[in-house]
């Protein structure tokens, strides 16, 4: 879970403090989905962090994804009905 992974980091770094949330439900292309943030005393600390936090996340907790058939209202309006 993203809380047992935020605890698994925090416990390896203990100086760090860290926030992690993704977003369910509908989430439209090019919408942010996911918020990864990090406070440590060394700016390389905190981005080498956060990159093994988002490698970790996409490869330990089940987020499923399931693209949307993209629907023309118009041109489906437009057809003639088979029924």
């Amino acid at each position: 879970t993203l809380q047992a992974l935020a605890e698994a980091a925090a416990a390896d770094h203990p100086s760090a403090l860290i926030h992690i949330h993704h977003r369910i439900g509908d989430v439209d292309a090019g919408e942010a989905s996911l918020l990864l943030a990090v406070a440590t005393p060394h700016s390389a600390e905190a981005l080498a962090l956060l990159e093994s936090l988002l490698r970790r996340l996409k490869a330990e907790v089940p987020i499923w994804k399931q693209p949307l058939p993209i629907v023309d209202k118009q041109a489906a309006a437009a057809k003639p009905s088979t029924t």
